[in-house]
């Protein structure tokens, strides 16, 4: 849900994850879950929200920005270089 974009926040690259509330896929619900779930866990494998607005049109959040890669593309090579990795190390 949500489209993610490269911003500038406080003079750092941010990720801009942008939610329409018109749009079918949209549930307030879940962004709000999202939402909350970043802003209150804290992990290092996990993003944490830099900030969020969620009046108007266009709900967003501000994450920490990862690099040019997509989160899928990034655990498909660490998960097969570990796999990799472990087949020959034994």
């Amino acid at each position: 849900m949500g489209r993610v974009f490269l911003g500038h926040w406080q003079g750092e690259n941010v990720a801009i994850k942008a939610c329409n509330t018109a749009s079918v896929a949209f549930s307030e619900a879940e962004f709000r879950y999202e939402l909350a779930l970043m802003s209150t866990l804290s992990h290092e494998n996990l993003l944490s929200c830099l900030a969020a607005d969620v009046t108007g049109s266009t709900y967003f959040m501000l994450l920490p920005f990862q690099g040019t890669t997509n989160l899928d593309l990034h655990f498909h090579l660490h998960f097969h270089f570990h796999l990799h990795h472990r087949r020959h190390s034994n």
